[in-house]
């Protein structure tokens, strides 16, 4: 499974949220990515600049459903809800807590500046 699968997943589920509507299709990613079905403990961190603007950690399920938990709570709970303009600018983290250790994927903010 690649980790754009896991990044794509996190902002999917934020987009559900500001959107209001589903853009998950989660039996299609089970089917094509079965690890998504495994329990592992995950989180995801969001990052607006260099600062963390809100993070999540879940434990004892599943990975497609952690991710989706850990992005929404993330971005719209605790003392900071992420707006539009700051998701466009965010970059987002997820974190696996594997029996290795801890795995860090990070992607890039979506605004881009034209040079």
């Amino acid at each position: 499974m690649a980790n754009s699968v896991l990044l794509t997943l996190a902002r999917d589920s934020i987009v559900e949220v500001i959107e209001a509507k589903r853009v998950i299709d989660k039996a299609k990613l089970l089917s094509e990515h079965p690890l998504l079905d495994e329990q592992l403990d995950v989180g995801v961190y969001i990052f607006v600049g260099d600062e963390l603007h809100g993070g999540f950690e879940a434990q004892d399920i599943s990975l497609l459903e952690g991710v989706i938990l850990c992005a929404k709570k993330a971005a719209f709970e605790g003392e900071k809800v992420l707006s539009t303009s700051a998701y466009i600018a965010c970059e987002i983290e997820v974190r696996l807590h594997t029996p290795e250790g801890v795995m860090k994927h990070r992607d890039h903010a979506l605004q881009f500046s034209l040079i």
